[in-house]
């Protein structure tokens, strides 16, 4: 009996680590505030345009400064 209390214990505990998963993970860090950002922005139907250009030029900008 002991042992199987012990699983359930278990069981619980791993269902409520995936529940935090799942429900809060940006507090978690497993999420990027900017992926959170742009599913904001998709879901107002805001252009994104301007925002790939902005992070293409600062991408390209971190590796020509890496690489001097």
């Amino acid at each position: 009996i002991l042992t199987h209390l012990d699983t359930k214990k278990r069981v619980d505990v791993f269902a409520l680590s995936i529940y935090r998963l799942v429900i809060f993970p940006k507090a978690q860090g497993h999420i990027n505030e900017a992926v959170s950002d742009l599913f904001d922005r998709l879901d107002k139907r805001v252009t994104l345009v301007l925002t790939i250009l902005a992070e293409t030029f600062r991408s390209l900008s971190a590796c020509q400064r890496a690489s001097e």
